[in-house]
């Protein structure tokens, strides 16, 4: 219990921040995804192959985190995942 409480105080705008971003952007994507696939004419199909694509991708990630988290950090991951979905929600 003592290294959880000394890490929820060590908790800086910054980190609060990168959370933040984090969250919005996840919310919009999830949020906004199919109604932005339905605006350019996808099918149900196809918003049903984002949603399963994603999830096959994630399994082999799931089963290999512990070496990659090893191999990079935490840290590291935390901030890679954050690009990628800064990606995601402004690309097109």
């Amino acid at each position: 219990m003592h290294g959880a409480t000394r890490m929820i105080l060590e908790v800086t705008v910054k980190h609060y921040n990168f959370w933040y971003l984090s969250g919005t952007a996840w919310g919009y994507i999830e949020s906004f995804l199919f109604w932005l696939l339905q605006d350019l004419g996808a099918s149900r199909t196809l918003m049903g192959l984002t949603i399963t694509v994603g999830g096959i991708a994630g399994v082999p990630l799931l089963v290999l985190s512990g070496p990659i988290i090893k191999k990079l950090g935490h840290a590291n991951i935390l901030f890679i995942g954050f690009i990628f979905y800064t990606i995601r929600l402004l690309g097109k």
